[in-house]
C-alpha cells in the first residue's frame, strides 16, 4: 500500500485558525504631547512663510552710527601698524602696533598674532607692559557661535574673562553672555537679550543684566530695544528705552556710495 508524502510547508495549510498581530499602539506619552507638536508645526510654518529677515544682535543695534562717527577714527600723536601674513589656509597673520607722541596716552607697543580657519578663530596680543589679550571663536553651525575673551593684567581689578554665545534664528536673535563668572558664589555679570522681527522692517527685543556682586548684593535691569530698517535698507532708526526711564534713539542714513549721515 503506497503513502503519500506531503511537504512541510503545505502542512497546516488549511489550518482555520487565522494569524493575528495587534495593530501597533502609540505610546501614552506620545499621544498625549501630539496635539503640541501639531500647533507648533503648524506655528512653524506660519513664520516660514512670513519670510522675516534677521535683525541682528542687540549688541549690534546702533553699529552704523558707531561706524559713522568720526571719534572711531581719530586720534592724537603718531600710530603705525605692521602685519605680516605668513599663511593663506589656514589663515596666520602676525602684527606690530606703535603709537607715540600722545598727549592723553604714553607711548605703547604691542605684538598680536591671528590665526583662522573656517570655523576657529583665534586671536592675542601682549603690550609692553605685559598685559595680555585673547579671543577665541568656536563656529558650531553657520548660525551658532560660542565666543571667549580673556585680559590679564599687571593690574590689580584689570583682569577679565567673558563667555558669550550667539545663536542666529531666521527671524530672531538670542545672546547669552557671562563676564567673569565664579562657580563658588555665582558672582559676575550676566547679560541675555533677545531680538525679534515682527515685520519685514520692525524688530522688537529686550536686553537683561543680572549682576552679582557678592551672595548679599545682586541687581536685575532689563532695557528695551526697537529697530526699523526701510525697505531699500538706506536708513535705520533705532531706539533703547533703559532702566532708568533714559531713552536713547539713533538715526544713520546712506545717502550715496560714499556719504553716509548720522
Amino acid at each position: 500500500m503506497a503513502s503519500t508524502a506531503f511537504p512541510p510547508e503545505k502542512l497546516g495549510q488549511n489550518d482555520p485558525s487565522p494569524s493575528f498581530s495587534p495593530p501597533p499602539q502609540k505610546s501614552s506619552y506620545m499621544s498625549a504631547i501630539s496635539p503640541l507638536t501639531s500647533v507648533l508645526g503648524r506655528f512653524s510654518e506660519w513664520r516660514k512663510s512670513l519670510d522675516l529677515p534677521n535683525p541682528g544682535t542687540v549688541e549690534n543695534l546702533q553699529k552704523e552710527v558707531k561706524l559713522t562717527h568720526l571719534t572711531n577714527f581719530m586720534f592724537d600723536g603718531a600710530r603705525a601698524d605692521l602685519t605680516k601674513g605668513l599663511s593663506v589656509n589656514p589663515a596666520f597673520q602676525i602684527s606690530h602696533s606703535f603709537t607715540l607722541g600722545s598727549q592723553v596716552a604714553a607711548p605703547s607697543y604691542n605684538f598680536g598674532a591671528v590665526f583662522a580657519t573656517n570655523n576657529v578663530l583665534l586671536q592675542g596680543s601682549v603690550d609692553h607692559e605685559g598685559n595680555v589679550n585673547a579671543r577665541l571663536n568656536q563656529g558650531w553651525t553657520e548660525t551658532c557661535i560660542t565666543k571667549m575673551q580673556a585680559q590679564l593684567s599687571q593690574q590689580a581689578g584689570n583682569s577679565m574673562l567673558q563667555l558669550e554665545h550667539d545663536y542666529q534664528g531666521q527671524d530672531y536673535s538670542l545672546n547669552a553672555k557671562a563676564v567673569n563668572p565664579s562657580p563658588t558664589d555665582l558672582s559676575g555679570i550676566y547679560i541675555g537679550s533677545y531680538f525679534q522681527s515682527v515685520t519685514k522692517n520692525l524688530a522688537l527685543g529686550f536686553e537683561t543684566l543680572y549682576q552679582r556682586q557678592s551672595p548679599e548684593m545682586s541687581e536685575l535691569a532689563t532695557s528695551y530695544v526697537a529697530k526699523y530698517t526701510s525697505s531699500q535698507k538706506d536708513w535705520i532708526a533705532t531706539a533703547q528705552l533703559q532702566p532708568s526711564g533714559i531713552l536713547q534713539t539713533t538715526y544713520w542714513q546712506k545717502l550715496s556710495e560714499k556719504v553716509e549721515v548720522a
